[in-house]
């Protein structure tokens, strides 16, 4: 059984999947890649900004998911985005070139781009690092606060903090008043 976010932004993303201990290692992972390869892609190159680490970062972050199937132990959404962020942050650390002036929002496909799209997605990029890693995984991604907590390694009342203090940062960035 999946359980699904309605009203996501982006393409619907399956956020638990049941392990199919019927499959094989190749076939979990090849599962896992196809529902979730561009929702990871896309998050990460929101964080990182440059499509070149963004898929380094998601290849390396599958790469792990396929080393963890090997050992048999549970490989589900929001590890595959904990990982992926944390490989993301390496990268940061290792002071690999984040382009700033790349809108991180490209990835989210938006079918005629409008005036009022293109404003949003400026507020968006203008918002810190943190601030667009919780509205992406609550707002685009579907996740819940409890499982967005769980990858960053906070409580859920912590991101309901952040995401709400980034909404009005957003709302403020877009030029509408909290």
């Amino acid at each position: 059984m999946w359980q699904v976010r309605e009203g996501v932004i982006a393409s619907v993303l399956q956020v638990r999947p049941v392990p199919d201990a019927a499959l094989s290692i190749d076939e979990q992972l090849n599962r896992l890649i196809s529902d979730h390869e561009r929702a990871l892609y896309n998050f990460l190159l929101a964080l990182v900004r440059d499509p070149e680490v963004a898929l380094d970062c998601a290849q390396d972050t599958f790469l792990r998911a396929y080393e963890n199937l090997q050992k048999n132990k549970p490989v589900n959404a929001p590890w595959l985005f904990k990982v992926a962020r944390n490989r993301a942050m390496d990268e940061f650390r290792r002071g690999s070139k984040f382009r700033p002036e790349s809108d991180p929002t490209d990835a989210v496909q938006v079918h005629e781009p409008t005036d009022r799209n293109l404003a949003v997605r400026q507020a968006f990029s203008e918002l810190s690092p943190s601030d667009r890693e919780v509205l992406y995984l609550f707002d685009v991604a579907g996740f819940k606060t409890d499982e967005i907590g769980q990858m960053l390694g906070v409580r859920g009342s912590a991101i309901r903090q952040r995401l709400s203090r980034a909404r009005v940062r957003l709302r403020q960035a877009y030029g509408v008043e909290p």
